[in-house]
C-alpha cells in the first residue's frame, strides 16, 4: 500500500502560517515565517504566545492559545498580567473576543 503525500508530510513538515501551499522542516519554521513574511508582508499578521515566543499563529487564534498554552506559569501578579494581557489584545483589535 503506498502512503499519500500528506501523511509523509505529518511527520516531519508544517504547513505555513501565511502561505497554506508552503510545507516545510518543521525545525526551519522560524527561518521561514521571516522570509515568507518579507515576502507578503500584507498577507498576515502573525502572533507570538505570551508564555513562549517559538509558539506562532494567527490573532485570533492567540486568546484561546493562550488559556491553555503548555508553558503558562501560574500568575504571581495576576491583576498586572491581566491588564498587560488586555492592553496586548486590544493592540491586536482583539478587544470583541475579550468582552470589551
Amino acid at each position: 500500500k503506498s502512503k499519500k503525500h500528506s501523511d509523509t508530510l505529518s511527520f516531519s513538515m508544517e504547513q505555513c502560517l501565511l502561505v497554506k501551499a508552503h510545507f516545510v522542516k518543521k525545525r526551519r519554521m522560524r527561518y521561514h515565517l521571516m522570509k515568507c513574511k518579507k515576502q507578503h508582508p500584507r498577507r498576515w499578521e502573525i502572533v507570538h504566545c505570551l508564555y513562549n515566543h517559538s509558539h506562532d499563529m494567527m490573532p485570533e487564534e492567540l486568546i484561546e492559545h493562550e488559556k491553555y498554552c503548555k508553558d503558562a506559569v501560574p500568575d504571581v501578579d495576576e491583576a498586572s498580567t491581566k491588564t498587560h494581557r488586555y492592553n496586548r489584545y486590544k493592540k491586536l483589535n482583539l478587544e470583541k473576543e475579550i468582552g470589551t
